[in-house]
């Protein structure tokens, strides 16, 4: 069991549960992105559930939650809230104190600081899924996930594409920010990939066609971006994914490896920490 598993176990502590329950729980949190494990944190504080069934449901449902990053108290949060979601006028903002903004806005509830961020309820969860939960995926909805590791992180962490946040800003995904500060590194040339989770088959050796962290994930936000767009509701987007997936050739010349399996398009310009919005 790794550390994001044990820490999130230690959430659980005085839970009864089957083993079945244990044994899904133990695949959903090694899967768990870093933003995933926070917002299942921020989850477990505001849903506060007594039975492990309810816990796995919240597990299922993290979409259902909304991380602001860096909005660790009221001052940060109010900040974040005239910057991304209620953008006053230049002239109203002079008199606007960003620490009771923030206040106002956390007491709406359903919220919680979690970690340096504020987690939010988005939509209510769906306390009647059926089947059995233990059946339901162990992992999150990403068109792909990318396992990170650096100096000192040797185990690594999980970031997924694309980001499910609706607050952020499009160039510096959270999910990657989230990630480097787990990894405690800058940027991602201090980092290493030590695997790939794509959700086309088709897509296959990903891993071994790329020489840095930095290339495998510029184009993972590319092809996590056009994952989520699904067609622009074309009802058989899904459909021609194959066709497209398989003009995706990197040529064999651009990289030394056997047999190179399909790719993804060049990319724009890579999130790194010193590109990021202050909190």
């Amino acid at each position: 069991m790794n550390a994001q598993q044990s820490e999130l176990f230690d959430l659980l502590d005085g839970f009864e549960m089957t083993k079945s329950q244990h044994d899904w729980l133990e695949r959903r949190f090694e899967n768990m992105t870093v933003k995933e494990s926070l917002l299942f944190r921020g989850a477990m504080q505001i849903e506060r559930p007594q039975m492990t069934a309810d816990v796995m449901l919240i597990a299922n449902q993290l979409d259902h939650y909304d991380l602001f990053y860096g909005a660790g108290d009221d001052a940060r949060l109010g900040k974040f809230v005239m910057e991304q979601i209620q953008r006053p006028s230049s002239q109203a903002r002079a008199f606007l104190d960003p620490e009771k903004v923030g206040a106002a806005y956390r007491q709406k509830g359903g919220n919680t600081f979690c970690n340096g961020h504020f987690i939010k309820v988005a939509s209510l969860i769906d306390p009647f899924l059926d089947g059995d939960p233990t059946l339901n995926p162990d992992k999150g909805d990403y068109g792909i996930r990318v396992k990170l590791a650096s100096r000192s992180n040797t185990e690594g962490v999980w970031v997924g594409f694309p980001d499910t946040g609706e607050y952020m800003d499009t160039a510096h995904p959270d999910e990657l920010l989230l990630a480097l500060d787990a990894l405690e590194v800058e940027s991602l040339t201090e980092c290493i990939t030590v695997d790939v989770d794509c959700c086309l088959p088709q897509l296959e050796d990903i891993l071994s066609q790329y020489s840095s962290a930095a290339e495998l994930v510029r184009h993972a936000i590319d092809f996590g971006y056009a994952w989520g767009e699904q067609g622009q509701g074309d009802p058989r987007w899904l459909d021609k994914w194959p066709r497209q997936a398989a003009s995706m050739v990197r040529p064999p010349a651009v990289r030394a490896v056997s047999a190179p399996s399909t790719v993804w398009p060049a990319a724009t310009a890579l999130p790194v920490r010193a590109q990021t919005r202050s909190p």
